[in-house]
């Protein structure tokens, strides 16, 4: 029974015991997912906004923001896009919580997100992408 009891507890530890290259994170996991891939040194931000407007109503549109990633020290990268203006730094030190920082920005924590979750959210995002511009909020066929 104790046994039993000790792996209930440590359950979680296994579920965030990944590798951050593996972990989808945000810090609204309904909206925002950010996907840091590591290995490739490159990232992407899928970002879901629900919008209603007199032409067409309610619906879902999609943006997606693509950049590179450097490894600065262990556990520390620049983030680096067009799309973001200076720096910005991402702290993977701690398993629970990715740290990005910016003099323009400020500081913000990201936690991890329902792998699940997240790949629904990205799919969405990619399918709609497939016929609709990058970076255009709006009604897409």
């Amino acid at each position: 029974m104790k046994k039993v009891l000790l792996l209930f507890f440590l359950i979680p530890s296994f579920v965030y015991a990944d590798e951050p290259k593996y972990r989808y994170w945000s810090y609204g996991c309904d909206m925002y997912i950010y996907d840091f891939d590591i290995e490739h040194n490159k990232y992407k931000i899928y970002t879901r906004i629900d919008v209603e407007d007199a032409l067409f109503g309610k619906y879902t549109s999609y943006l997606l923001t693509e950049g590179k990633l450097e490894l600065v020290k262990e556990s520390i990268y620049l983030l680096s896009s067009e799309d973001v203006e200076g720096d910005m730094e991402l702290n993977f030190s701690d398993p629970e919580i990715v740290t990005m920082q910016s003099q323009k920005y400020g500081y913000v924590g990201l936690t991890p997100c329902d792998r699940e979750s997240a790949l629904q959210l990205i799919e969405d995002a990619e399918e709609y992408l497939e016929n609709c511009p990058k970076d255009t909020i709006g009604k897409c066929p």
